[in-house]
């Protein structure tokens, strides 16, 4: 039995994610949606609250612009649940890596996952990354992308969303760690397909987040799970994380300073208008 924890831009969740649960779930569940159209949430606090109401034993947490493609996926994750006991967490798509520096899981490249993948009016695309399961339908990694996944109810005895992180970002990441820091594992599965429709907005809280993130684990760090990676490989990926970094904080600033100085030429532009709009009103007063 699943609680699926949405936290949803807008009063309710769409019919056709509804629908599509109810065909191909395959146990029973419940839905535990977060209204969060006033924004009143972050993603930790609409998180935290979702698993105070949740009821069943495990408890998946997924974006609303899921749509999934396999049957009876719910028993599905319960298996693997069962079949390996120190199985704490597993979502659909994830990364072996991470770096001793500050960066996101994704930025090393060394990832599992299978998955079809969309952006706002463009063809879905699948992403089969299929190096490391070695022939099974699970692989072990040190966290998961948090369009989805599912952790089991009592782990929550332990653990919590960290609700010091503000906005949107690294919660999947950091409740990943959560989960190996209590000695379980983190999984990957390739049994459940589904299809996301992916929007990465790379704000400054993104930023932030990354050495906020970067400073609450760097104890753990660096951390390799699922796949024994040679030493020079691993150097390499260092570089490419930190590149990956120092690039998103690049464009960050190149568009703010983009977008400073066409404020600055519209307030020129319209300067002569607010003038003659100031002088008028002194006329008739």
């Amino acid at each position: 039995m699943l609680s699926l924890i949405i936290c949803s831009r807008a009063t309710y969740i769409p019919q056709n994610l509804k629908d599509n649960i109810s065909k191909t779930i395959g146990v029973d569940y419940e839905l535990v949606v977060i209204d969060n159209s006033k924004n009143l949430y972050s993603i930790f606090s609409a998180y935290n609250e979702g698993v105070r109401r949740a009821r069943y034993p495990y408890l998946c947490f997924m974006h609303e612009d899921i749509l999934y493609h396999s049957q009876d996926w719910g028993k599905k994750v319960i298996k693997h649940f069962e079949e390996d006991p120190e199985t704490g967490l597993i979502g659909v798509f994830g990364g072996h890596y991470l770096p001793d520096l500050p960066a996101h899981i994704g930025d090393s490249e060394l990832l599992s996952g299978k998955l079809y993948a969309s952006q706002k009016g463009s063809k879905s695309l699948l992403y089969d990354y299929n190096e490391y399961f070695d022939g099974k339908n699970n692989v072990e990694v040190v966290a998961v992308d948090g369009m989805w996944f599912v952790i089991p109810n009592l782990l929550f005895k332990k653990i919590c969303f960290d609700e010091n992180f503000p906005g949107f970002h690294y919660y999947d990441i950091d409740i990943s760690l959560q989960v190996i820091s209590i000695g379980y594992k983190c999984k990957v599965v390739n049994d459940i397909i589904m299809e996301h429709n992916t929007n990465t907005n790379i704000d400054k809280i993104f930023i932030n987040s990354t050495y906020d993130f970067y400073k609450k684990w760097k104890h753990l760090l660096p951390i390799e799970k699922g796949h024994k990676f040679d030493n020079a490989h691993l150097k390499t990926v260092d570089l490419l994380c930190q590149f990956k970094e120092y690039s998103r904080e690049l464009n960050f600033e190149n568009n703010r300073i983009k977008t400073s100085k066409a404020f600055y030429l519209v307030k020129i532009l319209l300067s002569p208008y607010y003038i003659f709009k100031k002088y008028l009103v002194k006329l008739w007063t």
